[in-house]
């Protein structure tokens, strides 16, 4: 038989600490951002360059990884929702209704 160790609450709950890392990430990523048109506003050269290419490509990672933990959430709410109906189902089975 299988132990089931979570519950709505428990989904609910990491739904909401996952929205809070993406918030921190959009945070992160804006910071970032100023930082480094701070950055490329005051240096010049190749090196200069270099360090924007790469920061600008880290940037737009950071934008995938926020489009992915998005879709973990929209996971992890059809999972809630399935999870509230069956445990509902299951309960009025139980029941009798």
């Amino acid at each position: 038989m299988a132990n089931i160790r979570i519950d709505a609450d428990g989904l609910q709950n990491n739904i909401s600490s996952m929205r809070a890392y993406i918030n921190e990430l959009d945070s992160l990523n804006a910071r970032t951002q100023t930082l480094m048109t701070q950055i490329a506003s005051s240096w010049e050269g190749e090196a200069s360059t270099a360090y924007i290419n790469i920061m600008t490509e880290r940037i737009q990672k950071a934008g995938q990884m926020k489009e992915l933990l998005q879709e973990f959430i929209s996971y992890m709410e059809s999972t809630r929702t399935k999870f509230v109906s069956r445990d509902q189902e299951s309960s009025y089975s139980i029941r009798g209704c």
